[in-house]
């Protein structure tokens, strides 16, 4: 008899975690398994791997992301196992040399957070539905959506059809379960029970780029109002008629303000935001709207652990906290600062922020570095280095 499993187990870097799935492997006794989320650096792998089954076979999709979010594994002592397919969203593996299992496939899978990039994942479950025919095929893992609206709590329920839809086109069924529903393990547990009680929301693709460590409370709120469009820009507040100045920037005095025109196609903030852009040594694409900018950070640094990730998202919140504040300042009490004084100001935000980190790896002192920030040891029994100007 082969046991095979799948487990969300939400970051395998924690030797807690490494730890839990060691137990999850004895106490079922598995001999093939699909870790999804592990959250763990391509370099790591390996590490962690050996900590796990250091006899085991493993494949990771890390190839086609810089964090693994896939991770199959299988007991090298008691069958082969190829990989015929990955990719974001799944590793496919086709098992050899077994008495029974022979030319059976298995689909780990980790769908995305959104339904629309979610997509390729149904198409390709359409397209290898039909290959199988065959041979046996088990899917399994954190499709992140559920076939049935009760089976989750809170969160949008619209787009379930199409998980549904693919299921019946694919025809294939849905193995009965045992064990606590709601649970990742089937055993009852203290957090299990609240996080069945509690409302559930889809993930939040730019969280990560707002609440990393070093964030700065103020400037990750007023960044969060500008994703969702909530900042009261004028075209918003309609106040004034266009043409005759009720709608004009206060930064340029020639374009309508809106969220699209101060994030940062202003001639103002533009030249703001560039030249921090140029102290960060970050180049942020040239887009045509604001939308466009925040998803590109979100999906491009999104390590809320990587050093090298936390100082762009902290100078896009601190940008656009600075250039609102500037708009604000003109509009209300009539002060008005030039985009040089403007950069220097949000560059002398963004020094002291990472001067007062105390982070003392490799990394951080390539930072300090190239801020020009010099480390001093104190003195203290216990004291850790601190930083100055």
């Amino acid at each position: 008899m082969v046991a095979f499993g799948s487990w969300n187990i939400w970051g395998l870097n924690g030797s807690n975690k490494q730890s839990a799935i060691r137990r999850w492997m004895h106490n079922h006794q598995l001999d093939i398994i699909g870790i999804l989320e592990t959250r763990v650096n391509a370099s790591n792998l390996h590490s962690v791997q050996a900590k796990i089954a250091p006899t085991w076979r493993f494949y990771t999709n890390s190839i086609n992301d810089t964090y693994c979010r896939i991770m199959a594994g299988w007991n090298v002592s008691v069958m082969k196992v190829k990989i015929i397919h990955s990719s974001t969203q799944w590793v496919t593996c086709k098992i050899s040399e077994h008495s029974t299992l022979s030319g059976m496939r298995i689909s780990f899978i980790y769908g995305m957070h959104t339904p629309e990039a979610r997509r390729p994942l149904w198409h390709y479950i359409l397209e290898a539905s039909e290959e199988q025919r065959e041979n046996p095929w088990v899917i399994m893992g954190d499709f992140n959506v559920v076939l049935r609206s009760s089976d989750r709590e809170g969160g949008d329920r619209s787009w379930h059809s199409e998980f549904m839809d693919c299921i019946n086109q694919a025809e294939v069924q849905q193995i009965p379960y045992n064990g606590m529903r709601g649970t990742t393990s089937g055993d009852f547990s203290i957090s299990s029970a609240w996080n069945l009680m509690r409302a559930s929301h889809d993930k939040v693709a730019f969280a990560s780029m707002l609440w990393h460590p070093w964030h700065i409370p103020r400037h990750s709120f007023t960044l969060w109002l500008a994703i969702k469009e909530r900042l009261r820009t004028i075209d918003r507040i309609h106040v004034g008629v266009e043409g005759e100045g009720g709608y004009i920037c206060s930064l340029c005095n020639s374009q309508p303000e809106t969220h699209d025109h101060l994030f940062f196609n202003c001639p103002y903030s533009k030249e703001v935001w560039r030249a921090v852009n140029v102290k960060t040594g970050v180049s942020w694409p040239e887009h045509h709207n604001w939308k466009q900018v925040w998803e590109w950070g979100a999906r491009s640094f999104n390590g809320r652990k990587n050093h090298g990730h936390r100082i762009p998202c902290m100078a896009l919140a601190t940008t656009v906290y600075h250039l609102w504040y500037e708009r604000n300042g003109r509009i209300f009490n009539g002060h008005f600062n030039s985009s040089l004084h403007k950069t220097k100001e949000i560059i002398a935000t963004l020094r002291l922020k990472i001067a007062s980190m105390e982070d003392r790896n490799a990394a951080m002192q390539v930072i300090l570095e190239r801020w020009g920030i010099k480390t001093i040891r104190g003195r203290g029994p216990g004291e850790g280095p601190s930083h100055l100007g």
